[in-house]
């Protein structure tokens, strides 16, 4: 258990990792509910499942990109939703103070969890069917790619510093 348990604690000292393991323990608590409240399963083996859900989930976000785009919409949706019920029964039931509340806890939520993923949006570009012919003289180009040492994701800043896990 040493090596998974080294991997998922790397995963959860990455920028925004208090967040999701906090969403972890959640989405674990989720998982037990429903297994014995709605699918009557045994309470140990919802216990287990529970479990294993909520020590893997930081390490599937952490992986998978598709995974972590449904995980940063949906966890940032539920974080809202609190933020709204939060805020507006504070601001006196108002419904607009409560949808501003939502919107900036939305913002937050998700800009955390696509900094901790590593999530970005692609660069929309209108392709030209330009068909110059580029002649180089008998040289290669190339390019200086610089990865990180501790999650192994390109680095693209000037300092030289991963803007993943701030290494």
């Amino acid at each position: 258990m040493g090596k998974w348990e080294n991997t998922r604690n790397s995963f959860v000292k990455m920028r925004g990792g208090k967040l999701i393991s906090i969403e972890s323990v959640i989405l674990a608590f989720v998982v037990f509910f429903v297994l014995t409240m709605v699918k009557n399963a045994s309470p140990y083996l919802s216990l287990v499942v529970a479990f294993v859900v909520g020590f893997v989930f930081p390490i599937l976000v952490g992986t998978f990109k598709s995974l972590a785009w449904i995980a940063a919409i949906l966890f940032s949706l539920v974080w809202a939703f609190l933020g709204f019920v939060i805020v507006g029964a504070i601001a006196g039931g108002s419904i607009l103070i409560g949808i501003v509340g939502a919107v900036i806890l939305f913002a937050i939520s998700f800009a955390i969890h696509k900094n901790y993923s590593g999530l970005s949006f692609q660069n929309i570009n209108n392709k030209t069917n330009n068909t110059e012919n580029i002649v180089i003289n008998n040289s290669s180009i190339k390019e200086n790619v610089v990865f990180c040492p501790k999650c192994g994701r390109r680095i693209r800043s000037v300092d030289g510093r991963c803007d993943t896990c701030d290494r």
